[in-house]
């Protein structure tokens, strides 16, 4: 979820939707999840940013109003508690996003490694922070890093290391069904440059936000990328909401799962600890 081309168009969802509200206040009903309310002026169209730092299930998207987890949360970025989003931005080339308010201050999002997070900044220094704040006050908040764009292919080369040397954007967790699609293994490196441009131009200009029957999203139609389509949407926004709430059901199915096998377990150990003392006391009587 949030993979570079999908950010572009979740910005232009954010624009539409995001700015002009305003902050109102920031809680984490979960682990390793950020809810952020934003009001609007007109009452009844709050809306929620939902900031998911879990580097499995990592996902940024806007959702409907719903009320507050009351007990046992945590308030984050109470200094800016109903100041006005004015820009929404995406770094040129990186997957950080940026919240820019009326007093000049930004939450900027990271949404990539094994550590995503939420800062707060403030004449460039770090001021707060959702993950970890102890250790980010006071520091400057991450720059962005363009990845270097090749304009060879190797022939020596796997072909989806072909394809990310040309395009290092691309969604790497797709590729490898591409290249069984495409057959880009007989490709000559003059059709692996017409194909990656080609799939790259499908993204910036003909999207179909979907998500596929593997639960990943993707912009992508059938005929670039031919996975079966579990549901599609009209925005990136929706269909990263679709698949996030899909991945945390699973995750929550699985984990329910592997309780009840753990007392399933025990429960079975007890019983043969039980039947194995009957056993020694029948013995003890012959």
């Amino acid at each position: 979820m949030n993979n570079y081309y999908e950010l572009i168009y979740l910005i232009k969802n954010l624009k539409v939707s995001a700015e002009g509200t305003f902050f109102d206040f920031a809680i984490s009903p979960h682990k390793d999840v950020l809810e952020i309310f934003l009001n609007t002026e007109a009452e009844d169209e709050a809306l929620r940013l939902i900031f998911s730092t879990n580097p499995k299930e990592t996902a940024l998207f806007l959702d409907a109003y719903r009320p507050p987890k009351k007990s046992n949360v945590i308030e984050f970025f109470k200094e800016i508690e109903e100041q006005k989003i004015v820009n929404t931005e995406l770094a040129h080339h990186d997957r950080l996003v940026y919240f820019y308010f009326e007093n000049k201050d930004y939450l900027l999002f990271k949404l990539f490694s094994s550590n995503p997070n939420a800062y707060l900044v403030r004449n460039e220094k770090i001021v707060d922070a959702f993950k970890n704040p102890d250790d980010v006050v006071g520091t400057s908040p991450p720059e962005p890093y363009s990845p270097s764009f090749s304009d060879e292919v190797n022939p020596e080369a796997k072909p989806k290391n072909q394809i990310t040397k040309l395009n290092p954007l691309l969604p790497r967790n797709l590729i490898p069904a591409l290249v069984d699609q495409h057959g880009v293994t007989g490709m000559s490196p003059d059709e692996v440059k017409e194909f990656v441009a080609w799939i790259t131009e499908e993204l910036k200009t003909n999207p179909h936000p979907r998500v596929l029957v593997t639960g990943e999203t993707s912009l992508w139609s059938k005929n670039v990328l031919n996975i079966e389509t579990d549901e599609a949407f009209k925005t990136i926004n929706n269909a990263i909401r679709h698949a996030y709430r899909n991945a945390v059901h699973t995750r929550r199915l699985h984990q329910g799962r592997q309780q009840v096998l753990h007392v399933l377990e025990r429960s079975l150990s007890k019983k043969e600890s039980q039947l194995e003392q009957l056993h020694q006391a029948d013995k003890s009587l012959d």
